[in-house]
């Protein structure tokens, strides 16, 4: 057996199974896990002989990278942060979002600043809507204008492949995890259709008293179709939403990024 694999290697790494880690996964694992190894030990070797054991070492190794690249060493994670994580992580199996917790988990044990919410949040995604924040991301990093535009939204379902009906049902959930905020769409006071209707009739009242005629049906039904016809017509006071990543939401992506 070389250095880069590790089969069963006794302590910690005895909860891997048969499953092959490699050697800084492994360094990964014993620097996050050696302050509880007695509490957690067994726990996590019931856990890892099931489903997650994959998509855990996936994440580890990824993890493992992250912090090669950017030169951290890594060290043990708070167990308010790394019990979620790992609870959630291995229920995983979209690409993107394994790539996501690996970043998570590799910003947080680089000692980097990661909120507590971070992990309900992510286990709270789907893949589309991980992509969106991305390209919300970069796109508020290529622009002093961070708000995307119903021209740039447009751009960027194009370019992501997502549909009109994904993007709304995957913005209402970022909106609703505190992730973006829309801007409603501005109008301009839109005319009672009622109150329209009223007027139209007093004018018309008014003219037929100073001919002195009556009101006809066609009068009416003219007054009525006329107001009901400007409440119906919203084309011309329709102008395009906004929707802005927000704060928390950058830096949610930022730490989902890694080191």
């Amino acid at each position: 057996m070389g250095d880069d694999e590790i089969r069963e290697g006794g302590g910690l790494t005895d909860i891997f199974g048969a499953a092959a880690i490699s050697k800084e996964a492994r360094q990964l694992v014993h620097a996050l896990f050696s302050p509880f190894t007695e509490e957690l030990g067994q726990t996590l070797a019931d856990f890892m002989r099931f489903a997650r054991a994959k998509n855990w070492i996936r994440m580890f190794e990824k993890s493992a990278s992250m912090l090669n690249r950017a030169g951290f060493q890594a060290k043990p994670v708070n167990l308010k942060l790394l019990v979620p994580i790992l609870d959630k992580s291995g229920l995983e199996d979209d690409e993107d979002l394994q790539t996501k917790w690996a970043g998570l988990l590799a910003s947080a044990a680089a000692g980097n600043d990661v909120h507590s919410a971070y992990p309900t949040i992510l286990g709270q995604l789907e893949g589309t809507e991980a992509r969106i924040l991305d390209y919300f991301y970069y796109e508020r990093a290529r622009s002093w204008n961070h708000a995307m535009t119903e021209p740039k939204i447009e751009k960027m379902n194009e370019e992501l492949g997502i549909s009109v009906t994904q993007f709304h049902r995957s913005m209402q959930n970022l909106i609703r995890l505190g992730l973006c905020i829309g801007k409603p769409r501005e109008q301009q006071t839109k005319e009672d259709p009622i109150k329209t209707i009223q007027q139209n009739l007093r004018k018309l009242e008014k003219k037929a008293n100073s001919q002195q005629e009556s009101l006809s049906v066609t009068d009416v039904i003219y007054g009525m179709q006329d107001g009901l016809h400007r409440f119906a017509d919203d084309s011309k006071i329709i102008k395009p939403r906004t929707i802005t990543l927000t704060e928390f939401g950058a830096a949610f992506v930022k730490a989902c990024g890694g080191p």
